[in-house]
């Protein structure tokens, strides 16, 4: 499946506020299911490599993870895990340059969607997410204005 970001509104058929059971009904049910360090809800499919993570408080969905399988996570006609991270972190650059950094991701906050592992280009923690508004508003504290490379 083709899972499209669209900006603060949805990832393929998927839009934030859905519940586990409206997600598992559009994607299947979860591999496995824990908790993370904030108590968030956290839904792992481990055939397509991807995550989604539920608010603590509301159990509602707040953010949605790939990592490792090409041709599936696309912000228009870029393949966000296929192409090559300086070309997505670019192509990303060029719509948000209020892109920021630290602790090895990049959030680009005006099209909610955040990096991790692609400067330097880390392959074993590569990841692409789109989140809902605010999801980052407190992660993003401490992190610097994104620097992109020229060659």
């Amino acid at each position: 499946m083709r899972y499209e970001i669209y900006s603060y509104s949805s990832v393929g058929p998927l839009t934030w506020g859905m519940t586990a059971s409206e997600v598992a009904a559009a994607i299947g049910a979860p591999s496995r299911t824990s908790r993370n360090r904030y108590k968030n809800v956290v839904e792992f499919r481990d055939d397509f490599s991807q995550t989604c993570i539920y608010d603590a408080v509301t159990i509602r969905l707040v953010e949605v993870t790939f990592s490792s399988q090409k041709d599936t996570l696309f912000f228009g006609a870029t393949d966000l895990i296929g192409s090559s991270s300086l070309e997505v972190v670019r192509t990303l650059f060029r719509r948000d340059s209020g892109a920021i950094t630290g602790f090895d991701s990049i959030v680009y906050p005006q099209l909610g969607i955040a990096l991790t592992g692609y400067l330097p280009n880390k392959e074993a923690i590569k990841s692409a997410s789109a989140f809902a508004s605010g999801r980052w508003d407190i992660a993003s504290v401490g992190m610097s204005s994104l620097v992109v490379p020229q060659s």
